[in-house]
């Protein structure tokens, strides 16, 4: 019986049944960049709408608003900087998929009259150090 248990909290990367779901490193790190990226917007005055909105279309990190915009932002997260390039970080095809999944949100939420941005925000957190955040406005 303890065989066909490890096997089935392998198959959903269950580290234990009080640990929880099983995180990757990358994804914790891209977490704690999505949480300084929200905050670095409340703090710029932007007013949060939704943290990982996902559906049939694709996936946007956060959206917010700023003024007469809603912004759909991309963050991405580094722990340096050597290989980063904003307009590199999101590709085509990303960019395709964020642009589609907004125009759902906007749909699904009547914001027909809110002009519709594109931001890509780079948090860069070396180990042991504060993160700096790179944002990058109409970045698409």
């Amino acid at each position: 019986m303890g065989l066909i248990f490890e096997k089935i909290l392998k198959l959903f990367h269950f580290r234990s049944i009080l640990g929880g779901p099983k995180i990757s490193k990358t994804a914790w790190l891209g977490r704690k960049g999505e949480k300084q990226a929200c905050r670095y917007l409340k703090k710029n005055g932007y007013r949060i709408l939704r943290h990982n909105f996902r559906c049939e279309s694709g996936e946007i990190d956060l959206i917010a608003q700023d003024g007469p915009e809603v912004v759909f932002v991309e963050v991405k997260t580094r722990r340096n900087e050597d290989y980063i390039q904003t307009e590199k970080v999101v590709n085509n095809t990303k960019q395709k998929r964020i642009r589609s999944a907004a125009r759902y949100f906007i749909r699904r939420f009547k914001l027909q009259y809110y002009q519709p941005r594109y931001d890509i925000i780079v948090v860069i957190w070396p180990v042991h150090e504060k993160p700096e955040i790179r944002h990058t406005l109409r970045a698409f």
